[in-house]
């Protein structure tokens, strides 16, 4: 009976020994695992950073070129102001005028920004399209009452 008593512990000692080495084993297993998965997240996330990082300069390519200032008489420059406008007899119907800047987007098209002065001294700015033709006729009326030098 002691005998059998001694065969069963050292059964159970050793099913224990292998027990924990199949744990340890699985431990291992799972370590390994843990480690891959978090070189695949490291992975991801440096693809996902790249990924930004593209799509912020694709934005800025896309963004639009700002309109620059069209000088429509090298008489007058880049602005019409309040002396030229009575000069050359421009803008006549806009009340509080002081002052117009004509400008070209990208697309090759026109506005002119009329600045105004109402009575309560507040400036507004007022954004128009002009066609070409606009421009011709402005440039015309501009260049035929041009000052002539002294």
């Amino acid at each position: 009976m002691i005998q059998a008593a001694f065969v069963m512990a050292l059964c159970c000692q050793q099913t224990s020994a292998a027990t924990l080495e199949a744990v340890r084993a699985q431990v291992d297993s799972l370590g390994a695992v843990r480690d891959s998965l978090q070189a695949d997240v490291d992975l991801v996330k440096a693809q996902v950073d790249s990924l930004k990082a593209l799509q912020k300069e694709l934005e800025a390519a896309q963004e639009p070129e700002p309109a620059k200032v069209f000088v429509v008489s090298d008489v007058v420059g880049g602005q019409i102001d309040v002396t030229e406008r009575e000069r050359y007899g421009l803008f006549t119907t806009t009340a509080g005028f002081v002052s117009a800047t004509y400008y070209q987007r990208p697309d090759r098209s026109y506005y002119v920004e009329l600045v105004t002065r109402s009575s309560d001294v507040a400036t507004n700015t007022i954004a128009n399209d002009v066609v070409a033709a606009g421009i011709s006729y402005l440039r015309s009326r501009i260049e035929q009452d041009r000052p002539t030098p002294d």
